[in-house]
Formats: C-alpha cells, sequence, structure tokens
C-alpha cells in the first residue's frame, strides 16, 4: 500500500467512523499494548539480536530497544503501524513520560502537544500522514482511528519497562536512535520474509484465529525461526492456575484445541496478570513459548 493510498483509507475511516472496519481485514491501532510485556520480556536473549514481533501499539518495538534489541521487524496487518511508531518514536524523543501518556492516551488530549511532536517526526510521508489527517480532522484523528482498549495510565507503565520509571524512559530515547524497524505489512500465516530470527513475539493474534489457521500460522514463523531462537506463541489471560501446577496446565482447558495446533515442546511461563495489577484479582497472565533446537 503506498503512502497516498494509506493517507486516503485513514480519511475514509475518519469521515465514516469504526463502520467501515466491518470490511477492512485488520482493527483500529492500539495506542499502548493489551498485554504485560514487563512480565515476560526477560524470558527472552534480546540483546544484539533479530525480532519479529506483530503489534500495532508498537510498545514491543520500544521495549525490545530498551533491552539491547536493534534490528526489529513489524508484521501487521494495519497499514497504519509504521506511520504510528513515527509518530511514537516523535514524542518519546520530545515530550516527558507524564507528557507522553497525556498526548497517547485517552485521558489526555493529543491536541495538547500534536505540533511539537510532529516537527519531530523524521519519516516524511508519516509527517505528511499525520499533518494532513490533523489538519483535516483534529477532533475525529484520536477517536476515530485508535482503538478504545486501553489501560489507565499508571497500569500502562507496569506494563512497559521503557515506561516504568523516568531513568528507563529517557534511556530508551537514546537507545531508540540506533533502532531502525523494517515494517511489513502481512499475515502470520502465509508472509515469506525471506529471513529468519532469534526471537518472535505473536502476542495473542491466535485468540481470534480458527484452528487451522493457528496451526498454518504457527508453522510458518517456526519456519522463520534461527536455530535456539524462541517464539512467544501465544498471550493468554487471567489463567485460573498458579505457577505450582503450572506443569500439568489444568488452567489451559479452555485453550486446548489451539494449543494442540502448536508445534511440540512447548512451555509455560506465568507472571502477574493484568486483572491483577488493575484489581488484586489473583490471576496471573502466562505465554506460550516454543524454541528451536539444534538437529
Amino acid at each position: 500500500m503506498t503512502s497516498i493510498e494509506k493517507l486516503e483509507l485513514a480519511r475514509e475511516i475518519l469521515k465514516k467512523r469504526a463502520s467501515i472496519f466491518s470490511r477492512l481485514t485488520f482493527q483500529k491501532l492500539y495506542p499502548f499494548t493489551t498485554e504485560n510485556i514487563a512480565g515476560y520480556i526477560d524470558c527472552f536473549d534480546l540483546e544484539d539480536k533479530s525480532l519479529l514481533t506483530v503489534g500495532s501499539s508498537t510498545d514491543q518495538v520500544f521495549n525490545a530497544g530498551l533491552k539491547g534489541c536493534r534490528e526489529i521487524t513489524v508484521l501487521d496487518l494495519c497499514p497504519f503501524t509504521e506511520d504510528y511508531y513515527y509518530l511514537k518514536k516523535a514524542a518519546q524523543s520530545k515530550l516527558t513520560p507524564e507528557q507522553f501518556l497525556s498526548f497517547l492516551g485517552y485521558q489526555g488530549n493529543m491536541n495538547e502537544f500534536f505540533y511539537r511532536v510532529l516537527d519531530a517526526i523524521e519519516e516524511e510521508d508519516s509527517f505528511t500522514f499525520w499533518k494532513k489527517l490533523q489538519e483535516e480532522h483534529p477532533y475525529q484523528l484520536r477517536d476515530r482511528l485508535f482503538i478504545k482498549d486501553e489501560e489507565q495510565a499508571h497500569i500502562v507503565r507496569k506494563l512497559n519497562p521503557y515506561l516504568l520509571n523516568k531513568a528507563n524512559y529517557y534511556e530508551t530515547r537514546e537507545r531508540m536512535k540506533e533502532v531502525k524497524p523494517n515494517f511489513v505489512i502481512g499475515n502470520i500465516e502465509d508472509e515469506k520474509l525471506g529471513r529468519s530470527f532469534d526471537n518472535i513475539f505473536l502476542s495473542n493474534v491466535f485468540k481470534r484465529e480458527a484452528e487451522e489457521s493457528v496451526r498454518k500460522a504457527s508453522n510458518n514463523m517456526v519456519a522463520h525461526l534461527n536455530e535456539e531462537g524462541k517464539i512467544l506463541l501465544y498471550y493468554l489471560y487471567d489463567l485460573l492456575g498458579t505457577s505450582a501446577d503450572s506443569e500439568n496446565y489444568r488452567f489451559l482447558e479452555p485453550h486446548r484445541r489451539k494449543l494442540r495446533q502448536l508445534p511440540r515442546n512447548i512451555s509455560i511461563e506465568l507472571f502477574e496478570g493484568i486483572s491483577n495489577l488493575e484489581e488484586n484479582s489473583g490471576m496471573e497472565d502466562g505465554i506460550v513459548v516454543y524454541q528451536k533446537k539444534k538437529h
């Protein structure tokens, strides 16, 4: 999709509200992650490694950059993901942590800092994309192009290592100067990327997928994984089990049919659930991990 085609599609979405998404294959942009990246990111060796990730919030990119990952590819169906990354990077380079969360969060006001951030966008097509949309639809932009599935600011901080404290925030700002992500508009089920990666993050994309799609997509991603590399195959919310009984995976029953489509020799990593961060629910979240062994 060309930059002109993306701009025209965004204009159509902004004029027609959300109804247009009934005939599109992608969702709106996520302002921030809806998973506990802080809970699982240290399960992966990212420093000086390569990463393929999904996620239109692009928080995976910033968190991986903080952990020393420089070679990052983002694969997503949403055609606006790349433009959002450059807007977010510009905001992170110019604003304080509090201003950053206010700028991109629903509790704040995107218009308040927009032109200060706009001037810092380093990619020309993304600069034009956001400038024209802001000029034409200043009051619809934040409401209609972004999904409203968002945690409160204090939870967003806990989910993201790069937002956890000021030291991390400003360290990430410096590290992101060396990160030049590659963006691919495509589907994990059949996209052929022409290379392999040390780590792959698939977030919770399998939540909505049929079993056959889970099988095809997971096999395709394994084919793009380096030896000894790891894939986050499946993010799971609100698990009823605890770390003590994780060997039996009793809490995975609702997901078992899809899990059977995944490669063998998977493991489960458990960590504090988002609902526990919100309301002390006692729930854990988890990730299903596959590691490719040497033959």
